[in-house]
C-alpha cells in the first residue's frame, strides 16, 4: 500500500474537521498544503466559519500528524482581528505548535483572494531564536 507524505487540498468552509479526516487517510503527511474556497452561494467568507477558531481543538488535531515539518494554510479569511493583529497571530501560532513535535515550519496567507493578501513564513527555528 502507498503512503501519501505530501497533500495540497482545497476544502470547503463547512468541513471543520478537515485535519482528522485527512490524518484518518494520510497519518504519515510531512507537508501538508490546505485551501480553503470561499462559500459558493455568496462568494463571501465569513470568519466564524473557520476551523481553526478554536485554536487549542486545532492543534490537537494538527499534532496528530506525528511526521508533519511543513504546512501551509490559504484562506480567504483573516486569522485574527486587526487589533493587535501581529501579536494575536504569534499567540495563534503558539498555540498551534504547542502540541505538534515536529512542525517546523507554517506558511499563512490570509485575505488571499483579496490584492492585499498577506503572506507570512513562520518556522520554528526563528521562533526559538527569539525567546
Amino acid at each position: 500500500m502507498a503512503t501519501i507524505t505530501t497533500l495540497h487540498i482545497d476544502f470547503d468552509p463547512d468541513h471543520h474537521d478537515i485535519l482528522r479526516q485527512l490524518h484518518a487517510v494520510a497519518p504519515e503527511l510531512t507537508a501538508l498544503k490546505l485551501i480553503k474556497k470561499q462559500c459558493p452561494t455568496s462568494g463571501q467568507f465569513i470568519r466564524h466559519q473557520c476551523p481553526w477558531n478554536n485554536a487549542f481543538a486545532w492543534s490537537i488535531d494538527l499534532s496528530c500528524f506525528t511526521y508533519l515539518h511543513h504546512f501551509l494554510l490559504h484562506t480567504p479569511a483573516t486569522l485574527v482581528d486587526d487589533a493587535d493583529g501581529e501579536g494575536k497571530e504569534k499567540d495563534l501560532l503558539a498555540v498551534w505548535t504547542m502540541k505538534s513535535a515536529r512542525l517546523d515550519y507554517i506558511t499563512l496567507w490570509y485575505l488571499a483572494d483579496l490584492a492585499g493578501g498577506t503572506l507570512k513564513l513562520w518556522s520554528l527555528a526563528s521562533a526559538l531564536s527569539m525567546i
